[in-house]
């Protein structure tokens, strides 16, 4: 079951930084902890951004320095706590038999971070996912941005 924690409108990409950033100083203790976070929404509505300002938050480098996984599939980092955080887009993802190269048990170890862009091509993972942050565009220069739990912050 699905529980709304919190529902967030971003007028800008800064804002979205700033809200993503916000997130994880409120959720520090839950993040470190491990989380596998779905990242859903159209193209261009901030998915990647988010990621790249929660990890840049928690490995202390500029948003400009995180790599986005479009075109490896992962990146990986540590946190300065030494956490591994793993950024997974799979946008350019052509058949879920693709998934294979990826080593899912290490992806989602306890105690990992997780961000998962375009999750919905990986439906076998759902039952991994602790958060689905939603994406959307209710109006052009608007971005409407849900936390929903499950199980995870609640």
């Amino acid at each position: 079951m699905n529980n709304i924690l919190k529902n967030y409108l971003s007028h800008s990409p800064e804002e979205t930084l700033a809200i993503a950033q916000k997130f994880v100083l409120e959720q520090k203790e839950k993040i470190q902890q491990g989380l596998i976070v779905a990242l859903k929404g159209e193209l261009g509505l901030g998915k990647s951004l988010w990621a790249k300002a929660m990890i840049a938050k928690l490995v202390a480098l500029p948003e400009e320095e995180i790599l986005s996984p479009t075109f490896t599939l992962v990146e990986e980092y540590t946190s300065l706590k030494g956490q591994k955080i793993f950024h997974v887009d799979l946008y350019r993802l052509e058949k879920a038999s693709d998934l294979e190269v990826l080593d899912v048990e290490n992806l989602f170890k306890k105690g990992n971070l997780c961000l998962v862009e375009w999750p919905e091509r990986a439906p076998s993972w759902r039952a991994y996912w602790d958060l689905e942050i939603l994406f959307k565009k209710p109006k052009e220069g608007l971005r409407e941005i849900t936390i929903q739990s499950i199980e995870a912050l609640t």
